[in-house]
């Protein structure tokens, strides 16, 4: 029931979020790095309502594919005319020809998979890319960060580089960028969400419904964040800590 009312939410914020808009210039700012053209095969695993395939559309990225695992967020997708279907993370070798894909998007999905199938689904998605295709993918990060928000949203694990460099760095993987974001804005989130736990410990919020930390935010305040995380991704790429994890690998 979170979940669902979380891609509610989702649904209504994503194309104005600073965070989400972060996030999608991120993701787009790797591709055209490694891509000279537009004529590629990308796919959106986990594409939750399909925020991320309307800004790539919108960039000229026409062969953008999606699946998810909710049946609302497809519905969602569908109803603005994106190409998905239904389907499951740790079953994405069935989805995709091997050495078919130029890109292979999964933002906060992974935390979905125990360790295993972490393990397992690193290598199905290596098999799909084409060879020097990319892996771009975004994950909570350190258990510092923890609080409602993961609740609401599902995250049953947050990651750190080590972790993913366990999981990825067993296949012929070149790791071409693991950042951590936002970092001045991480003092906030840090509180935000030790006050959260703290009201947890002490049973504060107990008949409470979780809700995510994304909401809708004031369109002022949402440019000058964007533009506060847009530069420092720029000009920052070795942060030491954030409240999620960048990730860019090349297949060789």
């Amino acid at each position: 029931m979170m979940l669902n009312q979380e891609y509610g939410i989702m649904a209504e914020v994503e194309t104005s979020h600073w965070w989400y808009k972060c996030l999608h210039y991120a993701v787009l700012r790797s591709i055209t790095k490694h891509f000279a053209n537009k004529d590629i095969t990308i796919i959106d695993a986990c594409c939750g309502t399909g925020g991320l395939m309307l800004f790539l559309k919108d960039k000229g990225y026409d062969n953008v594919i999606g699946f998810d695992l909710s049946e609302i967020a497809v519905a969602v997708c569908k109803s603005r005319e994106l190409n998905v279907f239904q389907g499951n993370l740790s079953e994405i070798s069935n989805y995709c020809p091997h050495n078919l894909a130029d890109v292979v998007i999964c933002n906060d999905a992974y935390y979905f998979l125990n360790y295993e199938e972490q393990q397992t689904t690193a290598g199905d998605i290596h098999q799909i890319l084409a060879k020097g295709g990319l892996l771009i993918a975004n994950f909570p990060a350190f258990r510092a960060f923890s609080g409602i928000h993961d609740l609401s949203v599902g995250i049953t694990s947050r990651f750190n580089k080590k972790k993913v460099r366990a999981i990825f760095g067993r296949l012929n993987f070149k790791f071409v960028a693991q950042m951590y974001w936002p970092f001045f804005l991480s003092p906030i989130i840090w509180v935000s969400r030790f006050k959260q736990r703290l009201m947890m410990r002490l049973r504060l919020l107990d008949g409470v419904e979780p809700k995510s930390d994304v909401g809708n935010v004031n369109p002022v305040i949402s440019s000058i964040l964007l533009l506060l995380c847009k530069t420092e991704n720029k000009l920052l790429t070795n942060k030491p800590f954030g409240s999620s994890l960048f990730l860019v690998l090349k297949k060789y």
